[in-house]
């Protein structure tokens, strides 16, 4: 276990390290980019209150014990099976942080340290065979699921995030070494070319490759990041910049889906060094954040229903908007001069994502603030209307990457008061 003790305060905000504003790598000249004009069509008071509702839903949704309701229905017609993913629970973890950069809300703030000591007090533990090493283990009793124990290598990256953002808020409230325990076992995962493992299942011989998984070393290279900046060992910044070239080489946007993640991690190292000390120059970060920002906006086709304006799904389901969001805004001043309209296009697909995640929000009852899963005139699909229980359902990702997405875009806004 990492957390020394309670945590717990509900007078203060959380303020954390982890900046949403990415940096930019200078060109041989030294200049940056100019920024595209900028879409006003979405109210910076309604976004607001968009971004306050959805964070108050996770609050809301934030038991006691500082576990999540992880997946509800607002339609009684449907029950909800019992799931429960460490990985997704570490990623609200990782939203709170940036949210809590920007608005004051206690009622949040004391959400994200009751999540961070559940996640500490169940699912933070050795690996088997390496004592100086922890992980965030996925347990089949917490997933209610016949999978076997196993750490994965993203739930570990976002779970040192949240734990190093919970020690930059409060010095001394988490065990330095124990994140660099966590750090190690990252470490123990990166092969000598960057490439990371994405599980650990000691059932099945320890490391091992795993199906969907594309996301994890993206979420890795956060937590290296996270640790780096409060412990700035050169050997977890070269781990981190060892996998976001690794990242450039090898994902392919051809035969896989787009890795917003990715996208993240490029431009959180380049906010943590700001670009000094790279193996690569200007040139070569254009051309691969270029390559993966149009393969995130290649899946987008305005509609005819204006309904559906800003969905990337053709049924209207809500995520594969929010981490295309996520991504391309987080790229946007990667790109140099010459791709202006490369970012143009992006901020116009920003304002339809944007606009679409505020209209699916729920704003009355019990689920106030929630994200279901896809827009509630999508809710029945099929000749004989047949009701579709999964796109009713409200999952914590589901709301934590919509969030994530309205933040983004919110920076990028004229105004910079935010709301209460």
């Amino acid at each position: 276990m990492i957390m020394k003790r309670a945590t717990r305060n509900g007078l203060v905000s959380v303020l954390l390290f982890l900046a949403t504003s990415p940096g930019v790598l200078a060109d041989e000249a030294g200049a940056k980019p100019e920024s595209a004009p900028f879409p006003h069509a979405v109210s910076v008071a309604e976004l607001d209150e968009a971004i306050r509702l959805a964070a108050g839903y996770l609050s809301q949704v934030t038991l006691p014990n500082g576990e999540f309701i992880y997946l509800a229905n607002p339609d009684p017609r449907f029950k909800s099976p019992v799931e429960y993913h460490v990985v997704r629970h570490a990623a609200v973890m990782y939203v709170f942080s940036l949210y809590l950069q920007h608005y004051d809300d206690p009622v949040a703030a004391e959400a994200w340290a009751r999540a961070s000591g559940f996640l500490n007090q169940c699912c933070i533990t050795t690996v088997p065979g390496q004592v100086d090493q922890l992980a965030a283990w996925s347990l089949p009793q917490l997933h209610q699921t016949d999978t076997p124990l196993e750490a994965d290598l993203g739930g570990t990256g976002l779970a040192l995030v949240g734990m190093a953002g919970l020690e930059a808020r409060t010095p001394g409230a988490v065990d330095i070494e124990g994140l660099r325990a966590l750090g190690r076992f990252l470490l123990s995962m990166q092969d000598e070319d960057g490439r990371f493992i994405a599980k650990f299942t000691p059932g099945r011989g320890g490391a091992r490759e795993a199906a969907h998984s594309l996301f994890y070393p993206g979420e890795a290279v956060l937590g290296l990041l996270a640790l780096y900046e409060l412990d700035p060992s050169p050997q977890w910044l070269q781990a981190a910049i060892k996998a976001v070239v690794w990242l450039f080489e090898n994902q392919s946007t051809d035969n896989q889906p787009a890795d917003h993640w990715t996208l993240l991690a490029a431009a959180r190292l380049m906010a943590v060094t700001g670009g000094r000390g790279l193996p690569f120059d200007r040139d070569y970060l254009a051309k691969h954040v270029a390559r993966l920002s149009e393969a995130l906006l290649a899946d987008y086709q305005p509609p005819a229903d204006p309904a559906l304006r800003g969905a990337v799904h053709k049924k209207g389901y809500t995520t594969p908007t929010s981490t295309r969001l996520e991504g391309l805004l987080a790229s946007i001043d990667l790109l140099p001069a010459h791709e202006q309209a490369l970012r143009e296009r992006i901020l116009a697909f920003a304002q339809d994502g944007v606009g679409f995640l505020m209209r699916v929000q729920l704003r009355d009852g019990p689920f106030t603030g929630g994200i279901p899963a896809a827009i509630g005139q999508q809710a029945t699909e099929g000749v004989a209307a047949k009701p579709n229980r999964r796109a009713s359902e409200v999952r914590i990702d589901y709301v934590q990457h919509a969030l994530a997405a309205m933040l983004a875009y919110r920076q990028r806004m004229p105004s910079t008061k935010k709301a209460r």
